[in-house]
């Protein structure tokens, strides 16, 4: 699996998600790290034997959990990523926990709210998986399983 780095907060998440990826199936999925810097989504993830692809958006956060049992997400980013990006988890990050969803136009279907000037869509922990592990696990099936 090739690596794309920059020196950002977001190197460690991928480095893990590599080495767990290649644990699996190494050399089968490549992950790269989006560097144009008007992409809504972080992270792309090739099957380099099928051409399915997975986008990642990571919001990595410097709390223990989330507040109030609700994750947010700019509302604007998940509109282009409906636009733009066909297959897409959001991840969120909380010190070593994290939490996904996998992308749906459902998602729109959640509060709103206005935090500094901008709308966010309030996701409820409930609505999504938690662990890393279950993060690999369905990027796995999304890329290897044929449907």
């Amino acid at each position: 699996m090739r690596i794309t780095l920059n020196d950002t907060a977001e190197n460690a998440f991928l480095i893990k998600l590599k080495h767990e990826l290649d644990s699996f199936y190494n050399g089968l999925l490549e992950i790269r790290k989006i560097s144009y810097k008007k992409s809504f989504v972080d992270f792309i993830i090739i099957n380099n034997n099928n051409s399915k692809v997975l986008y990642i958006e990571l919001k990595s956060l410097n709390k223990d959990k989330p507040i109030d049992g609700k994750h947010i997400i700019n509302l604007h980013k998940m509109r282009m990523v409906r636009e733009h990006y066909n297959n897409a988890f959001i991840v969120w990050k909380y010190g070593e926990n994290y939490y996904f969803y996998k992308y749906n136009d459902e998602i729109f279907n959640y509060e709103t709210k206005e935090i500094l000037d901008q709308q966010v869509l309030l996701i409820p922990v409930n609505d999504t998986i938690e662990c890393f592990d279950n993060l690999v696990n369905a990027i796995l099936l999304n890329l290897i399983i044929k449907n």
